[in-house]
């Protein structure tokens, strides 16, 4: 029985419609999930779902900061989509760069206070979204393998699959 009755899947091979129908569902599921913790932070903070991305990113990294390209790489931005997100953050009080300074060509982002204060208020309201729309779904041993599925399915095919053109 197929997930999305609106679709026609005839002429697909069995194997070919549970792949497509497994792209569909996690879509949607990736989709339904950002929106609904965009509208959580927004809300209670302020703050946008993609802000929070790179405020947890940094609060994680050793120092308290990324080199720019690293985070592009993360974020899956190009390096002007990265620059464009950054400059909001910056704006707001929420990073900082700064000259790379082993090399000084590159430019590291980092959490300054107000970042690390903003995060840290952030974080209950982001988690119990995540246990609200994970734990009513999935047992915790389903997060654990999904957790592992999804970090095997991140891992980029080449280095050109990478990071976005542009």
């Amino acid at each position: 029985m197929t997930e999305h009755p609106e679709i026609d899947f005839s002429g697909l091979e069995p194997d070919d419609r549970d792949l497509l129908e497994t792209w569909l569902a996690f879509a949607q599921a990736h989709v339904s999930t950002v929106d609904a913790l965009d509208r959580r932070l927004e809300a209670a903070h302020h703050l946008p779902v993609a802000w929070f991305e790179v405020l947890a990113r940094l609060s994680h990294a050793p120092g308290g900061g990324l080199r720019m390209l690293e985070l592009a790489d993360q974020l899956l931005l190009s390096r002007s989509g990265v620059t464009r997100l950054m400059d909001r953050l910056e704006a707001a009080g929420l990073i900082r760069r700064e000259v790379y300074l082993s090399d000084r060509r590159g430019t590291v982002a980092l959490l300054t206070d107000r970042g690390w204060d903003v995060f840290q208020r952030a974080t209950p309201d982001f988690l119990a979204m995540l246990r609200e729309r994970f734990g009513r779904h999935l047992p915790a041993e389903e997060v654990t393998a999904l957790r592992a599925a999804l970090v095997r399915l991140a891992r980029p095919l080449t280095t050109d699959d990478r990071r976005p053109k542009a």
